[in-house]
């Protein structure tokens, strides 16, 4: 009788049936079903998401270790991605190895995306770094992933992916560098701006220029007169000066620049470079001033005022009002009321 119970008790078919009532996984596996959405064709691994991952992971890992990895896998096939972006944001690289021929590592690009964003914002640089070894990453991967990280501030695996730029030829670059990752490279120059990271910065725009395909010199001209375009936007007028272009007189740099904070009404900046850096101001500057002046708006009409008031030459000054309500009668303006303003 007990021999018959035990075969009972330990049939595969009653474990099975054990299974499928406990949601169809084993016990230690259950916290891991709310993790479905990693079967998902696509998902967004929000902070609230990844702290989840390490609340679930972290007590299963350390309490089972790699050896269970396996069978959480086969039960539950997207557990391969809890795992590896477990690994990703705590730089254990025993993971990856571990699961080096797991089909997260051939899965939809943005998966690739994902671990490579989790690693770039781990505490723990050098072994994220040791886990991205165990990734295979495209010419434009490398790209975004780097204007990525500098974007974070994280300038230790930005330095490491430009090294594995190194390996790629001409051709593959010039294969890779698309509309899309030139995009994805000035939105992270812009957040890195924003932050004041101009070390970076710097380092990205001149990393862009020694790997970015041949035929790119004007794009990276133009990132760099951008990124001075949002120094002055987010008022770090300190960093302006490490963001000139070597082949531009400076005057000519600055005049530029004013130029550029007349047209997007930047008030502050323009009073900076006028008031501060002593930028002369020039009949273009008068006549942009005027046509990008929306009388009703105060902050505009703050910037018409201080560009006119510091022409100091009468004569100038005559002539260029002149030229400007010529301006303004050609573009059929009514809305200035010259006397009001003058």
């Amino acid at each position: 009788m007990a021999s018959s119970s035990l075969a009972v008790l330990t049939s595969l078919d009653l474990v099975r049936q054990i299974c499928h009532f406990q949601r169809g996984v084993l016990q230690d596996m259950v916290p891991f079903l709310p993790f479905g959405w990693l079967d998902d064709w696509y998902f967004a691994l929000s902070t609230t998401r990844l702290a989840s991952i390490q609340a679930v992971f972290h007590p299963w890992y350390n309490r089972f270790g790699l050896a269970r990895l396996p069978r959480l896998m086969e039960v539950l096939p997207f557990a391969d991605m809890v795992a590896l972006i477990y690994g990703a944001y705590n730089g254990d690289a025993s993971i990856f190895k571990a699961l080096s021929a797991s089909s997260a590592f051939t899965s939809p690009r943005f998966r690739i995306y994902i671990l490579l964003d989790v690693a770039i914002t781990s505490e723990n640089p050098r072994g994220a770094l040791e886990c991205l070894a165990y990734l295979a990453l495209s010419v434009d991967v490398l790209f975004a992933a780097m204007g990525n990280a500098v974007s974070h501030g994280n300038l230790v695996i930005a330095q490491a992916l430009a090294r594995r730029l190194e390996a790629q030829d001409e051709a593959q670059r010039q294969r890779w560098f698309t509309k899309v990752t030139r995009n994805r490279t000035k939105w992270n120059l812009k957040a890195a701006v924003h932050s004041n990271d101009i070390d970076s910065v710097c380092w990205l725009l001149t990393t862009l220029s020694k790997y970015a395909p041949a035929t790119c010199p004007k794009w990276i001209a133009r990132c760099r007169r951008d990124c001075r375009r949002w120094v002055l936007e987010f008022e770090h007028f300190e960093s302006l000066a490490r963001l000139s272009n070597a082949k531009m007189d400076r005057a000519n740099e600055h005049s530029e620049d004013l130029i550029y904070c007349i047209q997007s009404t930047l008030l502050e900046p323009a009073t900076w470079l006028v008031l501060e850096k002593n930028v002369p101001v020039q009949r273009r500057h008068v006549l942009d001033a005027a046509k990008y002046l929306q009388p009703r708006k105060p902050k505009s009409r703050a910037v018409f005022e201080l560009i006119l008031s510091n022409v100091h030459d009468k004569d100038d000054r005559t002539e260029w009002i002149t030229a400007c309500m010529r301006q303004a009668t050609a573009h059929g303006r009514k809305d200035i009321k010259w006397d009001q303003i003058l």
